[in-house]
């Protein structure tokens, strides 16, 4: 008997099939079948979920299918990856960059059971999912499926100079925990070729010193104050930077964010200008929602005076320009070693050394 296409209500003489479950914490899911040497769909078993999967909390996922070899020895696994809206700029088509460990099939004129787990991924994201069988007659590939991992628990409250909360407002923002976070995340979507960046798709805690790419989106950003239990909060759209906060004297509680160039080969670089061109390399979005915080660049800081500031940072060729909406913010020069106060509807450029 053919097992495998019996699943499906007909019979199909093809070399193998395979059918494409994901084991769900809700419990066993069809997804879809496909002839595994011919190529065409045989489309979705009747009562097959077309919505994504919820897996469980542990952020890992298994996944199963059937696999018939027809008598061809035969290689099975899954392949996966983060979906489109993850990634800038946005693919027109699903990206699998990410597969588990292939099985190999004896020659056989049955049905085999194969499964693969996934482990790692990012909370609360959508992720594509397919199936990959090969033999002497070809690889095929089973129908897109997808899943959605679940959502962490809300993070306890930060740290001063240890630990901040970061929450995605809008687009895409990525993020690479720094030296006081974990070591060894594998590489996802990114904006920045650096390894370790990945999209931020909720509210996380991560090291104070951890590296952001708001390039292409907008987060929240929450930090301890300098009296317990007290907090500040900041919105940033735009830009690569990397967080850096105060834990003495005076300055307790003071959080830079430091605007980043050279530091990636896809990041904003000095070494692209031409001469002291106004070109913009990169431009930080920031308002000051109660809190003490500084725009730190190569030519100037800038330090927001009170909440409700809002000023943007854009880092050009021939300097730092300081553009103040809402608020007064002062401005260090570097190179001229002075501060300058800058009010709303002002702007002010501090020259390239």
């Amino acid at each position: 008997m053919d097992a495998g296409p019996a699943k499906l209500g007909r019979r199909v003489r093809r070399p193998a099939i395979a059918l494409l479950v994901c084991l769900a914490a809700t419990g066993v899911f069809v997804l879809g079948a496909v002839p595994v040497a011919g190529g065409r769909p045989l489309g979705a078993q009747r009562g097959a979920l077309s919505d994504a999967l919820t897996v469980a909390d542990s952020g890992a996922v298994n996944f199963s299918a059937v696999v018939h070899p027809h008598g061809r020895a035969t290689t099975a696994f899954f392949q996966f990856g983060l979906a489109a809206r993850y990634r800038e700029p946005m693919p027109s088509h699903p990206i699998y960059d990410m597969s588990t460990t292939a099985l190999h099939l004896a020659p056989a004129f049955h049905v085999y059971s194969v499964s693969g787990t996934a482990s790692g991924l990012v909370p609360n994201a959508l992720y594509n999912l397919r199936l990959v069988a090969r033999s002497s007659a070809g690889t095929v590939y089973s129908p897109n499926a997808t899943f959605r991992t679940a959502k962490d628990r809300a993070p306890p409250h930060p740290l001063i100079g240890s630990k901040a909360n970061l929450e995605p407002a809008s687009g895409l923002v990525l993020v690479r925990p720094g030296l006081l976070g974990p070591s060894g995340m594998s590489e996802a979507a990114r904006l920045a070729s650096g390894p370790g960046f990945r999209p931020l798709t909720e509210t996380r805690q991560l090291p104070i010193d951890s590296e952001i790419d708001a390039r292409a989106g907008e987060l929240r950003l929450v930090v301890a104050g300098a009296r317990r239990r007290s907090t500040q909060q900041i919105t940033l759209a735009g830009g690569l930077f990397s967080l850096a906060q105060s834990t003495q004297g005076s300055s307790r509680g003071l959080t830079t964010v430091n605007l980043l160039q050279d530091d990636f080969p896809a990041g904003p670089a000095y070494h692209g200008c031409a001469g002291h061109s106004s070109a913009v390399l990169q431009t930080v979005g920031a308002v000051d929602q109660g809190g003490r915080f500084v725009t730190l660049t190569r030519d100037s800081s800038g330090t927001a005076r009170s909440a409700g500031t809002a000023w943007d940072t854009s880092v050009r060729c021939d300097g730092t320009l300081t553009v103040v909406h809402h608020g007064t913010v002062v401005v260090f020069d570097y190179p001229l070693y002075r501060a300058v106060t800058v009010h709303a509807g002002q702007r002010y450029l501090a020259g390239a050394p």
